[in-house]
């Protein structure tokens, strides 16, 4: 985490983005921060045995979210729910967590599922700690290659120069710069 002074003390900054390769089985390992902050408890009634995270589907932003099960945004259609692997309910009320791996339900959209199932996902968090109009903190989930190529709806692509650094000589060098409006 990111540590920024605020009224002369320091504080963590939770990350703003995070990466994860997808396997054979269209799962993905969610970090432990992103566990506690959108897992939730299954009920004794529920087929699915311990921690849970809700899928929700962004028709505007053809987009994919993660969130607990009380999310209520108008933007976002409710699609269906993924266990946690290996945190159980006790695990997610304690906040003892490692992470746990997460799997991409074949409920979404046909062709955002196989985006999604391709290789990488990026997560782009927004933390209701940090947004008053959030109850619950809301991970959208993006494929990679097409938010690292501006691709999607609400991410575009820059290219800027810049002076390049330790090469003793004056050249620049060319950088990419995502621009993202994360919104739920």
């Amino acid at each position: 985490m990111v540590e920024a002074v605020k009224n002369g003390q320091f504080e963590r900054q939770a990350p703003s983005e995070f990466r994860r390769s997808v396997s054979s089985q269209n799962q993905f390992q969610l970090p432990a921060l992103l566990v506690r902050e959108v897992g939730f408890k299954s009920d004794r009634l529920n087929p699915i045995s311990g921690a849970m995270v809700a899928w929700y589907y962004h028709e505007g932003q053809d987009k994919a979210v993660l969130s607990t099960d009380t999310v209520d945004r108008s933007s976002l259609e409710p699609v269906g729910v993924s266990g946690l692997s290996e945190v159980s309910n006790e695990d997610l009320e304690s906040g003892v967590v490692t992470g746990a791996r997460v799997t991409i339900i074949s409920d979404l959209p046909d062709q955002l599922h196989e985006l999604l199932t391709r290789g990488e996902v990026v997560l782009k968090p927004l933390y209701s700690s940090e947004y008053s109009r959030l109850k619950s903190t809301c991970v959208s989930v993006y494929p990679a290659a097409e938010y690292d190529r501006g691709e999607l709806p609400n991410v575009s692509r820059e290219r800027a120069e810049r002076e390049a650094e330790g090469s003793g000589e004056r050249t620049t060098e060319v950088v990419d710069v995502n621009r993202h409006a994360n919104v739920v």
